[in-house]
């Protein structure tokens, strides 16, 4: 039972906020992707078609803007390769090989040596290789999710509707860069021979510990291109063995999920983004800023050095999963993707943590449910109790602190329900009920 339900959860989890999961993590190349997606799932769940798409095009582009870079860097590093031959001009460019300047001096020549720039190095020849294949690769993942119509009927054109411009706005930027790739690689010099899969890996990774930057970008580029065109999963955990595909974490998503319901609050009830990057959000409306924050630290710490070192300070920060900042009121998230109370329990005090170091005016643990008989002690016996209070309360539970602050627990479930968009909509409800706390919300 509870495996179904974990897999019902993943399952609406990536169709709710999957295409999200690069962008709200800083993935923003190929070396990134790789340390943050590989690995091996076990027994994980395939990404719905739709999300998908929208990733496998999205890591394309990294793909492609990372060896434009590398070309690009490596044309412009010709200087520094230089090959030490012969050159014959009406001026001496080096010592004068006498032997030669005879036969072509009276056409008013010198036959010198010199080092001149050259592209023969085997970084060039490998590195137009993993280029050529690559676009090979990528031109089958374009191919592919082109041919893909998005099923506007799954969940509702409401979450579909965005996604398909979004994801027509990212084919078409790979089109243009796939093109511009193209016509750098033919700067580059052609194999004598020719390589196989295994051959030009092995050949890369023997220049890997003396190459520039731009070899090594070109390398992970190379690396993440040949994953695309396999099965994107998502899992509760991955592991770093061999056999290795491109792995969401469920945990992860389920962060995202709750930062996104938050963003979605405050713009159904008329606030405007008008800065920030995925992580960091201004939005305001009229004269009223609200600044949302994920997986960040806030300025407003009480932290302020260790041992005399502010900077040691600053790294030690707590940074909630979510928070909310506004006019001196500061709201922070802990979400839970677990049904362990010592786990939910650990996400109470840790969220009580956040409330101290940044003086919070309103705490929510988010979860999805509980699993009740597993208490490891006391306090997981109480949380337990805590979860009683929330089913007869409508998946909320309000705890009042002497200070004035007040903690939610909240069921924030993407498989309450059977359908995803139903999921969200309870949700959001219940989200906007705790916001209301301390935000002035329809």
């Amino acid at each position: 039972m509870r495996r179904r339900l974990l897999k019902k959860r993943l399952r609406n989890l990536t169709i709710l906020v999957g295409r999200y999961y690069l962008d709200h993590y800083g993935i923003s190349n190929s070396a990134k992707v790789i340390r943050a997606l590989l690995g091996y799932a076990g027994e994980g769940l395939n990404v719905d078609e739709l999300s998908r798409s929208y990733l496998s095009i999205t890591m394309a582009n990294l793909v492609v803007n990372d060896l434009v870079h590398a070309v690009t860097a490596s044309l412009n590093d010709y200087v520094r390769y230089r090959e030490f031959r012969v050159t014959y001009d009406e001026e001496a460019w080096g010592p004068v090989d006498v032997a030669r300047t005879i036969s072509v001096y009276p056409s008013g020549l010198y036959a010198s040596l010199t080092y001149l720039p050259t592209n023969r190095s085997p970084e060039y020849v490998l590195l137009r290789e993993m280029a050529v294949r690559s676009l090979k690769l990528i031109n089958k993942v374009r191919n592919n999710v082109v041919g893909i119509k998005p099923k506007l009927g799954e969940i509702g054109d409401k979450f579909n509707e965005p996604m398909a411009g979004e994801l027509e706005s990212r084919i078409n930027a790979l089109g243009d860069a796939i093109k511009r790739l193209r016509g750098l690689i033919n700067r580059l010099p052609k194999p004598n021979i020719r390589y196989s899969g295994d051959e030009l890996l092995s050949e890369v990774r023997k220049l890997l510990p003396y190459s520039p930057p731009w070899f090594i970008r070109a390398y992970n580029a190379y690396l993440l291109s040949i994953h695309l065109l396999k099965p994107i999963l998502i899992a509760q955990r991955r592991l770093r063995i061999s056999r290795r595909n491109l792995v969401l974490l469920g945990w992860r998503l389920y962060e995202i999920f709750v930062y996104t319901l938050l963003l979605s609050i405050f713009i159904e009830n008329g606030y405007r983004i008008v800065s920030g990057n995925p992580r960091r959000i201004l939005l305001i409306k009229g004269t009223e800023e609200i600044l949302v924050l994920f997986n960040s630290a806030l300025d407003n710490s009480i932290i302020s050095e260790v041992n005399g070192n502010t900077g040691i300070a600053e790294r030690i920060r707590g940074r909630p999963d979510a928070a909310v900042s506004s006019n001196e009121r500061v709201i922070v998230v802990e979400c839970k993707f677990s049904s362990n109370p010592t786990y939910i329990t650990a996400g109470r005090f840790k969220a009580m943590a956040y409330m101290h170091e940044y003086n919070a005016n309103l705490g929510i643990v988010a979860f999805p449910d509980l699993a009740v008989g597993m208490a490891y002690d006391e306090e997981d016996k109480a949380t337990e109790g805590l979860w009683g209070m929330m089913v007869k309360g409508g998946g909320i539970a309000r705890i009042s602190l002497r200070n004035g602050g007040v903690l939610y627990m909240v069921r924030v479930d993407p498989a309450e329900k059977d359908e995803p968009g139903e999921n969200w909509e309870i949700s959001k409800l219940r989200l906007t009920k705790v916001l209301k706390h301390v935000l002035n919300l329809q």
